[in-house]
């Protein structure tokens, strides 16, 4: 379960889809779903996407970082954001992809499934205030 509090009556506003993500933003929620057959999207208190393929792991800062686990270190610029990232608190989201979205992270989170012509699999809901205070 996400440690963020959601009363009553703020579940009650929630009506289109950008209430959910005003939603999102204002409680530091992040909302991750695979879009195609090749990306994750973010949306929330993270707008960003980043592709993967069949099977990544994706690490996510409070700093609203997102860096996969196989990212490219041969240039300088490269090896100073790896370096930086591997010191940062992070939770990982754990992707893979067979013709479905399984997603998982290693945070208290909730799952969603979608199944419509662009996704079809599960979706996390998770809160970047998570981070780093499990461990």
């Amino acid at each position: 379960m996400i440690g963020t509090t959601i009363t009553y009556i703020e579940i009650l506003n929630i009506r289109t889809k950008e209430d959910i993500i005003n939603f999102a933003k204002d409680n530091n929620l992040v909302i991750a779903f695979g879009y195609s057959d090749d990306n994750i999207e973010f949306e929330g208190a993270i707008y960003d996407e980043i592709g993967v393929w069949e099977e990544e792991d994706i690490y996510v800062t409070k700093d609203k970082e997102l860096i996969k686990d196989n990212e490219e270190t041969e240039c300088e610029d490269c090896k100073y954001k790896k370096y930086h990232f591997d010191n940062l608190p992070k939770a990982k989201i754990h992707a893979v992809y067979n013709g479905l979205w399984e997603l998982d992270i290693d945070i208290p989170h909730e799952k969603f499934t979608i199944a419509d012509d662009d996704f079809k699999g599960n979706g996390l809901i998770f809160a970047l205030d998570d981070i780093g205070n499990l461990r």
